[in-house]
């Protein structure tokens, strides 16, 4: 049915109640939906503008535009080209303020990177 859907060009909203995954890993859902045909692309589509568009919210969040509020996340690596970079997350920012931010060394830098306080203002 999935498949189907994905052919005829229907929107699909990511997520559902239904306890597919257990909490904080839903980002296993990106993958299923790549192996059942749609486009990494469209399935992170589906958790962002679609999600918005079909909750009747699009005009305030889902695309990263002036104007709208957004939560950020960041991950290692290229989602469009590897779905599963989705379940490494490596920064969260929610309503201005830095909620996680992965100890380490920042990619092609060198420079060491610092857990960040919980709820620390983004200067």
């Amino acid at each position: 049915m999935f498949r189907n859907a994905v052919k005829m060009g229907i929107k699909i909203s990511f997520g559902t109640d239904a306890a597919a995954y257990p909490h904080g890993q839903n980002a296993k859902e990106f993958k299923l939906m790549v192996d059942l045909g749609m486009t990494p692309i469209d399935a992170l589509k589906s958790a962002m503008a679609n999600d918005a568009d079909l909750l009747g919210i699009g005009q305030k969040v889902g695309t990263l535009e002036k104007g709208k509020f957004a939560d950020i996340i960041a991950m290692p690596g290229d989602p469009t080209s590897d779905i599963t970079a989705t379940e490494r997350v490596s920064f969260v920012m929610k309503e201005g303020k830095i909620i996680r931010r992965s100890t380490g060394t920042l990619p092609g830098t060198g420079e060491s990177a610092t857990p960040a306080d919980v709820g620390a203002p983004v200067d």
